[in-house]
């Protein structure tokens, strides 16, 4: 969109230099449902109506098992905030005073940023400060990036633009969360089984708790049979156990998962983690290992040697620690994405996942971890 996208948006700033500014010290206007649906915004605004319906189907497309949508309520706004150093919004939420007669509210924010193409984080500023419980990230706003949320529980906050004008397009997408959604708690604890099981929050109050959310796989008919085979060195590990377990149990499709485990441990003392291995019909059937006394045990790159001769030409390899647990549908996601690279077949997908604490404590965290070169040259 880009460019074009811009100077679409550009072209409504007759209107906007019109609008009274805030107290927040910006000016804005908001673009109509009328205005949209009129034959002529098309015309006009086909680049800026393509933008507004294709985050409404995506939204749609991905959130209708947890959300219902309304688009008749959808709601956009050009805001410009000037560069003075001050103006900016405090630390604030985007839910509704009010819900509409069939319980419809702001669920979605969405913010497409329109700044010059050389935005500086440190010389402009800017940022949308957004709030965790854990503190806050400040989200740079670069000149076509969208940031989106859910306007009902995420606080933020617009930090002052400190030299030139910031301006930002934000969409509000209404609706509810459908009656048999669950919402995640900020942690969830796994019994021995990977069953869920009553914890307590924090407010002492008692709620069922459950994994993040299933990964996001294709709706079409997608690749079913692949095998995967997963590559796992463990030494004298106790999560073992449970990481197999969580493996099989999040797979979409288990019965194409093979493993080859390294297993290095001392019997006479080790015995507990042996014990603890599974007892699935997976377990007998598609998992091979490999054991070794520890002593014998010559570091990760030996064990990780020693896995690979386990491999049985299955179509896929993956290589994890004997410490993870696993979302749902992760199989069928990893296949689907490694074939959206240019070159699937020369590509590997590599990260490092979120941590959990022992013995099953899982944060619902769902961002990946992006890994940035630093200090290469040095």
């Amino acid at each position: 969109l880009g460019d074009v996208q811009a100077a679409e948006i550009l072209s409504l700033l007759p209107g906007i230099s019109a609008a009274p500014t805030t107290s927040r010290g910006d000016a804005n206007i908001f673009i109509s449902r009328q205005a949209r649906s009129a034959p002529q915004f098309t015309q006009q605004h086909a680049t800026l109506a393509h933008l507004i319906n294709s985050v409404q189907d995506t939204a749609e497309h991905y959130l209708s098992r947890c959300i219902t949508f309304d688009r008749r309520l959808t709601s956009v706004q050009l805001a410009v905030y000037p560069g003075d150093g001050t103006s900016g919004y405090t630390k604030h939420c985007d839910r509704s005073r009010t819900l509409t007669d069939s319980g419809m509210q702001r669920i979605i924010t969405c913010v497409y940023y329109v700044t010059p193409s050389d935005w500086s984080a440190p010389d402009d500023g800017g940022s949308l400060r957004v709030f965790s419980p854990s503190g806050h990230y400040d989200v740079v706003p670069y000149s076509n990036r969208m940031v989106v949320f859910r306007s009902d529980v995420v606080d933020h906050q617009v930090m002052p633009s400190l030299r030139r004008e910031r301006m930002a397009l934000t969409i509000w997408l209404y609706g509810k969360l459908r009656d048999d959604y669950i919402v995640p708690n900020r942690t969830m604890v796994l019994n021995k089984n990977n069953n869920r099981q009553e914890t307590t929050l924090e407010n002492g109050t008692a709620a069922s708790t459950i994994l993040p959310p299933p990964l996001i796989v294709s709706d079409e008919s997608h690749d079913a049979t692949s095998s995967i085979f997963v590559s796992i060195a463990a030494y004298r590990d106790s999560e073992l156990g449970p990481t197999l377990r969580s493996l099989f149990e999040s797979a979409q499709h288990p019965k194409r998962v093979v493993v080859g485990v390294v297993l290095q441990l001392d019997e006479t003392t080790d015995q507990a983690i042996l014990d603890d291995l599974p007892t699935g019909w997976w377990m007998t059937s598609n998992v091979n290992i490999m054991r070794i006394h520890a002593r014998h045990a010559r570091g990760p790159c030996y064990a990780r040697e020693l896995c690979q001769k386990l491999y049985d030409d299955e179509d896929y390899v993956l290589q994890t620690d004997s410490h993870m647990r696993f979302r749902s549908n992760w199989d069928t996601y990893l296949i689907e994405q490694l074939k959206k690279c240019q070159f699937p077949n020369k590509s590997m997908l590599t990260t490092y996942p979120v941590g959990y604490k022992l013995p099953n404590e899982i944060p619902d965290e769902t961002r990946a971890t992006l890994l940035l070169p630093w200090k290469f040259d040095q």
